[in-house]
């Protein structure tokens, strides 16, 4: 993918994820995203299909980003395991609170 294409891509799928947080999974529309982003739902089509697609494609990356926030957690550990456990849960729990219709769409609607 050109670094152009890879820009958009992300630009939409960071996009879509603001919008599952604003308005919940099952508002979400392609035009909302589509807005956020700063581009047409032409482009939504191009690069994802659909928007299930994009939909899928966004709550893997959340996923992602959160298990390699979880990784470099204990990688950089030094201390014993039941602080590098607390510094884990603490930090699920403050997403939680920090993206409520993130963690609703996971747990929930998908």
């Amino acid at each position: 993918m050109a670094s152009e294409d890879k820009q958009a891509y992300e630009k939409i799928i960071l996009a879509a994820i603001e919008c599952i947080e604003k308005e919940g999974i099952h508002a979400v529309t392609i035009r909302s995203i589509a807005k956020a982003a700063n581009m047409n739902s032409a482009a939504i089509n191009y690069y994802f299909g659909s928007k299930d697609k994009l939909l899928e494609e966004a709550l893997k990356q959340t996923l992602n980003e959160m298990t390699k926030d979880s990784l470099a957690v204990l990688d950089a550990a030094t201390q014993d395991i039941h602080t590098i456990l607390e510094e884990i849960l603490l930090y699920y729990i403050s997403g939680l609170l920090k993206y409520p219709n993130i963690t609703k769409a996971h747990f929930y609607d998908t």
